[in-house]
């Protein structure tokens, strides 16, 4: 069994940021990730509020990230944590996929979050058939093409923004009659002209043979219904914690699914913290995020270094 001083379980900028801080304070650290190290800033068009970037790429400060966790003295390990599991006398034991386990002394979840379903009838089965939810993944190959966009967040506007400049026509569907996306997001969504947006709907159903061929969508006010020929559907209608490990350890969550923390990161169970959208917060955005990896990192050097006094 490999034996670390601490174990990052998730490689986002939480994950990363708590490498780099770990690896500062000579922790032995390794780093869980089983997609590219960064998370879904890889799958971010653009980033222009993070501090020091003007404009960049996702993937471009991802790549930064990982470099500098790694120059740090993280090990990036490329397998997938199913259990943690307390040991008796004290640490974890982490169980992989892979069927390998691990030891560490202490544990930061930093798994993030994952794609809310808009829970309409033909949503699971046309997943990868038309129906997405990464923009900048799957944008491309509906060049000239009509898709819809559903959601009125920062997430869907972009989405729909990198859709306008390939799709022939984009919808964007959104169940209020306002979107809540920042300003300068809107500004560029109101002058793209190859973009309509109908508001105070949801979707019902995406209907289709081998792929997406139609949504049907119903007015909240009239309840008209009306359906909308589209190639695709690019759904972002938030996003889910990823906390089930948290239970696997009795380290407690809320209503929502976010794990407990108090301010120094720590969760209900000794020797485990939490950092990034896994814990939910007012604000989920890569500079929030790598401040609380930075901030637990910190907790779990000072809980290690006590547990060995």
């Amino acid at each position: 069994m490999n034996d670390y001083d601490l174990a990052v379980v998730g490689g986002g900028p939480a994950g990363l940021s708590a490498g780099i801080y770990a690896g500062r304070r000579t922790l032995k650290t390794a780093i869980f990730e089983t997609a590219l190290p960064g998370g879904s800033m890889n799958w971010t068009t653009n980033i222009d509020n993070y501090p020091g970037f003007t404009h960049s790429t996702g993937m471009e400060i991802a790549a930064k990230m990982k470099e500098h966790a790694e120059a740090a003295g993280a090990e990036i390990i490329n397998e997938e944590v199913m259990e943690i599991a307390k040991k008796e006398g004290g640490g974890f034991v982490l169980k992989t996929a892979a069927g390998s386990e691990y030891f560490a002394k202490a544990i930061i979840l930093a798994t993030g979050a994952e794609h809310r379903k808009l829970g309409a009838k033909g949503e699971d089965a046309f997943k990868g058939k038309g129906v997405s939810y990464c923009a900048t993944c799957d944008a491309p190959l509906f060049r000239g093409k009509k898709v819809a966009v559903v959601g009125g967040g920062n997430t869907a506007i972009t989405d729909a923004l990198v859709l306008a400049d390939l799709a022939a026509k984009v919808y964007i569907i959104h169940r209020k009659d306002v979107v809540r996306a920042e300003g300068v997001l809107v500004k560029r969504l109101d002058a793209a002209k190859n973009v309509e947006k109908i508001y105070n709907s949801v979707v019902l159903e995406i209907a289709g043979d081998k792929f997406v061929k139609q949504i049907k969508i119903i007015d909240t006010a009239t309840k008209q219904q009306t359906a909308l020929d589209v190639d695709g559907v690019f759904i972002a209608v938030g996003t889910a914690p990823a906390s089930a490990l948290a239970a696997s350890v009795g380290a407690e969550v809320d209503d929502a699914g976010h794990i407990k923390t108090d301010a120094r990161k720590a969760t209900t169970c000794a020797g485990v913290f939490a950092a990034g959208d896994v814990t939910g917060g007012p604000l989920q955005q890569v500079v929030t995020a790598a401040a609380d990896g930075a901030i637990a990192a910190v907790s779990a050097h000072d809980y290690v270094k006590k547990a060995g006094q």
